[in-house]
C-alpha cells in the first residue's frame, strides 16, 4: 500500500512544499519502503520547516538509532521530549541513545522518567 500511495504523497509535498506535515507523510513512507536515505532528507525538511514536529523528531530518532547512529539520533530525541515533556515513548528511546553513547546515567535517569510517566493514569 505504501508504494501505491507514494505518488499521491509526493504530488502532495510538490502542491506543498513548505508543509511540514507533508515532507513527514513522505518520509515515513519511505521509510517503510526501505528507501532511508529519501527518508532521511524529508525528515530533515519536515524539521527544518518546523523544529518543534514531534513526530518528526521522535520518529527520525528511531530511525536514526535504528541505523545506528546514536550521536545523530540524541539531538532529534532530545527535541522530542522538549516538544512533549510528557512523552514516556520520547524519553524511552532517549534512554536508548544515552545508553549505545555510554552515557549511563543519562540512559537511567530517562529511563525512569518514561517509567514514571507510563505508571502515570491518563487524565
Amino acid at each position: 500500500q505504501w508504494e501505491a500511495a507514494l505518488p499521491e504523497i509526493q504530488a502532495a509535498v510538490r502542491d506543498k512544499p513548505t508543509s511540514a506535515q507533508l515532507h513527514f507523510d513522505l518520509a515515513v513512507a519511505y521509510t517503510r519502503l526501505k528507501r532511508i536515505p529519501d527518508a532521511s532528507k524529508e525528515f530533515e525538511m519536515a524539521i527544518e520547516l518546523d523544529p518543534n514536529h514531534f513526530e518528526a523528531n521522535l520518529t527520525y530518532g528511531r530511525l536514526l538509532l535504528l541505523e545506528g547512529h546514536p550521536e545523530s539520533a540524541l539531538p532529534k530525541l532530545n527535541r522530542a521530549v522538549e516538544v512533549d515533556p510528557e512523552s514516556s515513548e520520547a524519553h524511552g528511546f532517549l534512554a536508548v541513545a544515552y545508553q549505545r553513547l555510554g552515557k549511563l546515567q543519562d540512559a537511567e535517569r530517562e529511563r525512569a522518567r518514561a517509567a514514571q510517566l507510563r505508571a502515570q493514569p491518563p487524565e
